[in-house]
């Protein structure tokens, strides 16, 4: 997968790479128009800078740290960028971004906000330490589905996000 950045990053361009895959695969839901609209979202590009940062950061500190947990950290801190750049194009009536057409204008601004809101969920879950569990009934796998089917006709065409 070929990414665009800046130049600064060459030296760390793999696990920028790593990073985007690992967005890529926690923004993938079991509904084909979330996982459409979330796909729209995360490929849209960037130039990375706060995973790199996340990158730099880890190995300074660090030293000697577990290679899939620097790119979960990176990858959640950008997921958690992205998301607040949904809200912020929503508000912003911006009609694109990094080259692209904005998520409110693909779909509508009721939807944009729920699929900022969604993507929140993700960014904490991939930023969560490798073998740790998250507890109670609103981390249950059950519960998250029902959470997917039960957004799921809200930011469709007919749903209650698309207007009367």
């Amino acid at each position: 997968m070929a990414i665009q950045t800046l130049p600064l990053f060459a030296p760390i361009e793999e696990d920028l790479e790593a990073v985007v895959a690992k967005m890529r695969h926690a923004a993938r839901v079991n509904l084909e128009l979330l996982d459409t609209a979330l796909a729209h979202v995360v490929a849209s590009g960037g130039k990375l800078v706060r995973p790199a940062l996340a990158i730099a950061a880890t190995r300074l500190a660090a030293g000697e740290i577990e290679y899939p947990k620097m790119i979960s950290l990176a990858a959640s801190v950008e997921m958690l960028h992205t998301a607040t750049l949904v809200h912020d194009d929503m508000i912003d009536q911006a009609a694109r971004r990094r080259g692209n057409p904005t998520l409110h204008t693909v779909l509508n601004p009721a939807s944009a906000v729920l699929l900022g809101d969604y993507l929140l969920r993700p960014s904490g879950r991939v930023g969560r330490r490798d073998g740790q569990r998250a507890r109670g009934p609103h981390f249950r796998r059950d519960a998250h589905d029902h959470r997917q089917r039960r957004i799921a006709p809200d930011v469709g065409p007919v749903g209650l996000a698309a207007g009367p």
